[in-house]
């Protein structure tokens, strides 16, 4: 029996690291080039940084275009074609004017016609003497028809219409234009003579007197 205690003693040892080794956790080496869940993939730095990005869905919409306030656009200058008496009617529409201010207003400027033209045409003038004589002209002309219309309103509504032709008036004037028109003198004319007229007028034949003589003395 005392033989046997030294081997029990022995095997007992022996058993006990076994057994504590079987207490531990198998550890588990990792498996190379294993591919980590895809939840691991990305860093969190690079996530951070892709949130930052805005996401544009379709194609971005370009900004409205702010288009200013327009203006209102200028009344256009009258043509070049236009005369005196279109013009004196457009200022009877727009001003308005009586019968009698529109011959007014058409007298003083064919007053001023000749002038004009002489001026307009003088080739020893240079276009600066011509635009101030030509613009002395108009105040004095302009003078004369703001007395006639006598009214703040009209006279602001001549001057706005006035403007507008004021080029086409001035080539006007040069080319005579602005000159009363005289009428020709009138020449009588012959008047025809009709067939049962020129009858009615024959003078009578000698023949005839003669035998109206004779049987009167008979």
């Amino acid at each position: 029996m005392k033989n046997l205690l030294p081997f029990f003693g022995l095997a007992l040892c022996l058993s006990l690291p076994a057994a504590a080794d079987t207490t531990k956790e198998p550890v588990s080496t990792p498996a190379k080039n294993r591919t980590p869940p895809k939840e691991h993939m990305s860093s969190p730095a690079s996530t951070k940084t892709l949130a930052n990005i805005p996401v544009h869905s379709g194609t971005p919409t370009p900004p409205p275009t702010q288009v200013p306030n327009a203006t209102p656009a200028p009344s256009a200058p009258a043509k070049a074609s236009a005369t005196l008496d279109a013009y004196v009617a457009d200022l009877a529409d727009k001003v308005p004017l009586s019968k009698d201010e529109q011959t007014d207003i058409k007298t003083y400027y064919e007053d001023d016609g000749a002038k004009l033209q002489a001026i307009l045409n003088d080739a020893n003038l240079s276009p600066l003497q011509q635009q101030e004589h030509v613009d002395e002209m108009r105040d004095a002309r302009n003078a004369k028809i703001d007395a006639l219309l006598q009214d703040v309103d009209r006279q602001t509504k001549f001057d706005e219409v006035e403007n507008a032709y004021r080029v086409a008036l001035t080539e006007l004037a040069a080319q005579g234009g602005l000159v009363p028109q005289t009428p020709p003198p009138n020449v009588p004319q012959p008047t025809a003579t009709t067939p049962d007229q020129a009858e009615k007028t024959e003078p009578a034949s000698p023949k005839a007197d003669t035998a109206e003589h004779q049987s009167g003395g008979g």
